[in-house]
């Protein structure tokens, strides 16, 4: 397990300014029915229409205990997504990442539709064979295992990286937005400035796999991301106004590092600035040429 290091990761989410975030599904919101109000009534006919009266159609935030949270698989759903369309072709017309996912893989017509309207020639070989399994003989992987299902995982590979849920760092007052589109639908979102804590987990990391993290982060940047329902689609309110959605920025707060070697279990918290700025050298050094720029156009 620890042939090489084990990072762990403390990370620091916040929803940005103008931006609200819903992560959930619908639900019906049932509101509090006062005991002699319900007990007045006889009859069951009588008591359904009370509660019919206190049930309000509603699209929430999922809770926990009452507080809004991120599931850590929507964590790296995201961050996997961000990370497999971060690159372009190379000079061979070669994508570095292929496309797999957890999931059942797509059709590969459709796969090399996707990829020719970014304009690339080459199919990735490993989207193409599908075996990614461990070979017990040569007891390797396949030399075409693509480096984010190495990390991420795929249908026929573990992911070497865990995401907990994020949990609110701040007290979160979640605001009720009435969005109108087809129909009217009334949400409880998470509002801007809320602040969220989750941790990564990175098994037997080497510095490849750290770059392919920040990338996915978007740390080498900025570390904007969005995430959630209407993240890229604007929705207007019930006077007419836009409501953004979606957008935050990721944050490492703390970052230790675990080895074990003949001298035993080794652990170290690592400066978090000095570790992100060899991170960042390695990026520009070693995937410089290969990183989308998403303000340029594909074509």
């Amino acid at each position: 397990m620890f042939s090489k290091p084990f990072y762990q990761f403390k990370v620091n989410l916040r929803v940005m300014e103008d931006n609200y975030l819903f992560i959930g599904s619908s639900k019906d919101e049932i509101f509090q029915i006062e005991d002699k109000d319900f007990e007045d009534l006889l009859d069951l006919d009588s008591k359904l229409a009370k509660i019919q009266t206190h049930i309000e159609p509603l699209s929430s935030s999922i809770l926990l205990d009452g507080k809004a949270y991120i599931p850590g698989s929507t964590l790296k759903g995201m961050i996997r997504f961000f990370l497999e369309h971060s690159f372009k072709a190379n000079d061979r017309g070669e994508i570095y990442s292929c496309f797999i996912k957890q999931t059942n893989p797509k059709p590969i017509n459709e796969i090399r539709n996707f990829l020719n309207i970014f304009n690339y020639s080459n199919f990735p070989e490993a989207r193409g064979k599908e075996d990614t399994k461990w070979d017990w003989k040569t007891r390797k992987y396949p030399e075409y295992q693509c480096k984010v299902c190495d990390l991420f995982g795929n249908t026929n590979s573990a992911s070497r990286v865990i995401f907990s849920d994020a949990m609110p760092v701040n007290e979160i007052q979640l605001e009720r937005k009435e969005i109108v589109a087809k129909y009217t639908d009334r949400k409880r979102v998470v509002p801007p400035d809320s602040q969220f804590s989750f941790t990564i987990n990175l098994n037997n990391g080497t510095p490849e796999d750290l770059a392919l993290l920040m990338i996915g982060m978007n740390l080498h940047k900025d570390g904007m991301l969005r995430v959630g329902m209407h993240k890229f689609s604007p929705q207007k309110d019930a006077n007419g106004e836009i409501i953004q959605f979606g957008k935050i920025k990721l944050g490492i707060k703390k970052v230790m590092k675990f080895t074990y070697d003949n001298l035993g279990f080794n652990e170290k918290d690592l400066n978090v600035s000095m570790f992100i700025s060899s991170i960042k050298e390695g990026i520009n050094k070693n995937f410089s040429s290969i990183i989308r720029n998403f303000n340029e156009p594909t074509t």
